[in-house]
C-alpha cells in the first residue's frame, strides 16, 4: 500500500466503523440539550402521573441512553474504548487534511513551482 492509499483507506474505515457511535453520541446529546420534547412525551404517555407500560420503556430507554453516552453500562473496559473513539473525529480531520493536501495543495504548489521555472528560464 502506498502512503495516499493507506491515509485514504484509514479515514474510510475510521469513518464507516464509527459512524454509528458518533450517531449514538449525536442522539444522546440531542436528548441532554433539548430534554423538554421528550419530557412531554413522557408526560403524554403517563397522564396525570400513572404510569404506563409506553412510559415505562420511554424511561427505560432514556437510562439506557444516558449510560451508553458516558460509558456507565459496560464495565471499565468501555470507557477505554470511548476513549479512544472519541479520538477518531481528530483522526479524521488529520486524514482529511492529508488526502486534501495531496489532493489539491501540492499540485498546487508544482504548478506554482513549475511556473517560476519557465519565467526565470524565458526572462
Amino acid at each position: 500500500l502506498s502512503g495516499r492509499r493507506l491515509i485514504r483507506e484509514l479515514h474510510s474505515v475510521l469513518g464507516l466503523w464509527c459512524l454509528l457511535l458518533v450517531l449514538l453520541w449525536a442522539i444522546t446529546a440531542i436528548y441532554f440539550a433539548f430534554p423538554g420534547p421528550v419530557n412531554a412525551l413522557s408526560d403524554v404517555l403517563a397522564p396525570h402521573g400513572t404510569p404506563t407500560r409506553a412510559a415505562d420503556l420511554l424511561e427505560r430507554g432514556i437510562e439506557w441512553l444516558v449510560r451508553a453516552h458516558f460509558g456507565r453500562s459496560f464495565g471499565p473496559g468501555i470507557k477505554l474504548a470511548w476513549v479512544a473513539l472519541g479520538l477518531v473525529p481528530c483522526a479524521l480531520v488529520i486524514t482529511g487534511v492529508v488526502m486534501w493536501w495531496h489532493r489539491v495543495a501540492s499540485n498546487e504548489m508544482r504548478r506554482t513551482a513549475m511556473k517560476q521555472q519557465l519565467e526565470s528560464a524565458g526572462g
